[in-house]
Formats: C-alpha cells, sequence, structure tokens
C-alpha cells in the first residue's frame, strides 16, 4: 500500500528486551490523501537503512507500506520502506 504524508515528528522508542537496551526511531505521520484520509495521525517505524537520516519534521514522503501492527493506546504501526523524496512536493 502506498501512503502520501507529512512527517509531524520523530521520536525513540527505548525499552530493555532479551538482547539488552533496544531503541527503534518513530516517524509521527499525518496522512494528505484527498479523498479517504485517516481520521487519526500513525506511527512509522524506520528501517536499518532509514535511520542515518530520518526526514525533518513537516518533510512530505511517500510510503510504501507492507505491514500495520497495533501498538500502545490503539495507535497504528506501519512497517514498510521510505520512498523519498516524496513525488508531487
Amino acid at each position: 500500500m502506498r501512503v502520501k504524508g507529512m512527517v509531524v515528528g520523530l521520536r525513540i522508542d527505548k525499552w530493555d528486551g532479551k538482547r539488552g537496551k533496544q531503541e527503534q526511531p518513530v516517524l509521527t505521520v499525518l496522512d494528505l490523501d484527498k479523498e479517504h484520509r485517516f481520521e487519526n495521525t500513525f506511527d512509522y517505524v524506520l528501517g536499518e537503512g532509514e535511520r542515518e537520516k530520518p526526514p525533518a519534521a513537516d518533510a512530505l514522503v511517500d510510503l510504501a507500506v507492507t505491514r500495520i501492527e497495533p501498538a500502545f493506546g490503539g495507535r497504528l504501526r506501519f512497517k514498510g520502506k521510505l520512498l523519498t523524496p516524496a513525488a508531487g512536493k
């Protein structure tokens, strides 16, 4: 599934796992679809290659979503590939 969105923020989720302390950068994204927009923002987990240079706040992004999971508080957590730059800035 392809999603066009705008980055609202970036946070680092941290927890103690089986292999020690874990960190996961997560983008908060607002869907920009003009006809069938998500009502809420959603979280996008940055992959290994995407962590070096995450998009800044207010950046437009295209996402190729391959997995949607429930997260804390009923939020949606998307995983896939960050396709940048966004087409049609």
